[in-house]
């Protein structure tokens, strides 16, 4: 299947490094075997969006082919830049959420007014500053069960590697060397950049921080790491595109995706 979507084209690449992508006759299978609680990292996407019939085709599908992992989620994305949602009722009406997302591109940045000068901004290296991006998650969070500290852990675990492979780079925003805030910055294909894992500490918003963080971030990746472009997926529903828009990203196409968050 071809994907026209920017956003799931540079999704899946980046996935490619660490999850099973199987191209189906109607779909594809995105798995991620050694950790089934990535919730967008096992999922079904379809060519386009859903049709009153589908709700239970496509969870009986879902249910089969992760038959073999004990995940506790269910997820659909659709290839549509548009952001059509299709016939979503049906989900809605199962506890499904639907995320209708800002799919935003800079070619070049601008330094936001409200930069932060009193951080330190460097690759996360060694253990103990992996550790504390981990750390930083379950704050962010908000949920310090075991279960979701395993996920992190396997999560991170995942990226660092990347990270090794000179494919990702992941950098992070130190006061007095506690880390406040992070992102991850990947190579997605086609001299193309994916941000991702945008996050401030709660005790250190409204600093500019992230603002300070994304925007020499990104320079490192237009600069650097030679991305023609780079692209960053905002939840319209929690208003991050407002920081990443003072940084120069812009709306270029609209994603959806819905997601059952436990089964």
């Amino acid at each position: 299947m071809n994907i026209n979507s920017l956003s799931y084209s540079t999704l899946l690449h980046v996935l490619s490094f660490t999850s099973i992508i199987e191209e189906k006759e109607d779909y594809i299978v995105i798995k991620t075997k050694d950790n089934p609680a990535h919730k967008w990292g096992n999922f079904l996407m379809y060519p386009n969006p859903p049709q009153k019939k589908d709700y239970k085709s496509w969870t009986e599908t879902f249910e089969i082919e992760f038959s073999d992992l004990p995940v506790k989620h269910v997820a659909f994305a659709w290839d549509s830049s548009e952001g059509m949602a299709g016939e979503i009722n049906a989900f809605e009406e199962h506890g499904y959420y639907f995320e209708y997302d800002d799919i935003m591109v800079a070619s070049e940045v601008v330094k936001p007014g409200k930069y932060n000068d009193h951080i330190e901004i460097k690759a996360v290296v060694s253990e103990a500053e992996w550790e504390q991006v981990v750390q930083l998650n379950i704050v962010v969070e908000g949920d310090k069960s075991d279960a979701y500290a395993a996920f992190v852990t396997r999560l991170m675990t995942q990226y660092r590697e990347i990270c090794l492979a000179n494919q990702c780079i992941w950098m992070g925003a130190y006061l007095k060397d506690k880390l406040v805030a992070d992102l991850g910055l990947f190579h997605a294909g086609e001299l193309r950049g994916l941000a991702a894992m945008v996050k401030t500490h709660p005790e250190f918003r409204k600093q500019g921080i992230c603002r300070t963080l994304l925007f020499e971030a990104s320079l490192l990746g237009l600069k650097q790491m030679n991305f023609e472009k780079i692209v960053l997926v905002a939840d319209r529903a929690f208003g991050a595109g407002r920081v990443y828009a003072d940084v120069g990203y812009r709306v270029e196409e609209n994603g959806a995706s819905l997601i059952l968050n436990s089964i």
